[in-house]
């Protein structure tokens, strides 16, 4: 599993996201989390910030009771493996 300093990356996707939301027609709210939520929920779903779910992740984070209840979880072996579902 990798860590929070290996899955950020300069180039990331914020910028861009920040972008599209200033230019959307319909209202967007941008709800923001602490930096340790940010990093925690990186590390959670193993993607860089260069993508738009890792961007989001590291500036929105997961609510603590959704990544605990399930809702966005699914089980992933801890020794490499594929999970098949």
């Amino acid at each position: 599993m990798k860590s929070y300093k290996e899955l950020m990356v300069p180039e990331d996707a914020w910028g861009e996201i920040q972008s599209l939301v200033s230019e959307a027609a319909n209202p967007v709210t941008i709800v923001s989390c602490s930096i340790d939520d940010g990093r925690k929920t990186l590390e959670h779903l193993q993607v860089t910030n260069r993508s738009y779910l890792g961007a989001i992740a590291l500036e929105c984070g997961l609510p603590n009771d959704t990544r605990r209840s399930g809702l966005l979880h699914l089980p992933l072996p801890m020794d490499g493996r594929r999970a098949k579902y």
